[in-house]
Formats: C-alpha cells, structure tokens, sequence
C-alpha cells in the first residue's frame, strides 16, 4: 500500500491531536461536589429562593429531600 504525503500529514495529524488530547486530561483538576447539598422549590426559573430548608445527598434526586431541623 503507497501512502502519499495527505495521508502521512493527516496520520501524524492525528497523533499529535491524541497527544495533546491527553496531556489536557492529566492535568486538569477534579472537585467532587458529592455531598448533602440544601435545596429549596423555586417558584420561578430565574428567582433564588429566599431560603434554604431541605436537604438532599448528591449525587441523587431532590424527592427524598428531608426538612432542616430546626436550631
């Protein structure tokens, strides 16, 4: 098979792009956010509820959230 000059550009192209791919991915830094998170209904998209009164684990769903006690 005679491979011509696109072809040998485009595969050393590609390794270098593979390279560069992974060299990004060991550096990057992960945060976990699993936790137990407060949450609160909104009763609108764009407004911050005023307070925070359940809480849920995370990750996991907002339904089995349980009220704050009281302090």
């Amino acid at each position: 098979m005679n491979t011509g000059p696109l072809s040998k550009s485009i595969i050393a192209l590609s390794i270098a792009a593979a390279f560069a791919v992974s060299q990004w991915a060991m550096e990057r830094t992960t945060v976990s956010l699993n936790g137990i998170w407060d949450i609160e209904d909104s009763r609108e998209g764009d407004a911050v509820p005023a307070g925070w009164n359940h809480k849920a684990p995370v990750p996991g769903l907002a339904h089995p959230a349980q009220p704050c006690a009281s302090p």
